[in-house]
């Protein structure tokens, strides 16, 4: 099992070295900006957000939903007047 997570852990790495820009890991501000441009873009039905990334410990992972749901949601609000429409045509 060890060799395995080993080999995951490398394949994980190359790939996100490949795509650093699909990838939204910065302040608040920036999260935002980034995420809301891309539901701009794209118009997304809905948004699926993986936050616990190998090798990032459990507390880290935890106070990084905590920051997401305290700081970078608000500024989603904000920018879309309610996120409530988001996906569904007014």
């Amino acid at each position: 099992m060890v060799g395995f997570c080993r080999r995951f852990r490398r394949r994980m790495n190359r790939r996100w070295k490949r795509s650093p820009s699909r990838l939204v890991v910065s302040d608040p501000d920036i999260c935002a900006e980034k995420l809301a441009s891309e539901i701009t873009a794209l118009q997304p039905v809905r948004i699926s957000c993986f936050m616990g990334l190998l090798g990032i410990p459990q507390a880290r992972t935890l106070r990084s939903m905590e920051r997401f749901g305290a700081e970078v949601m608000p500024r989603l609000e904000q920018h879309f007047g309610g996120l409530a429409h988001i996906g569904h045509p007014r």
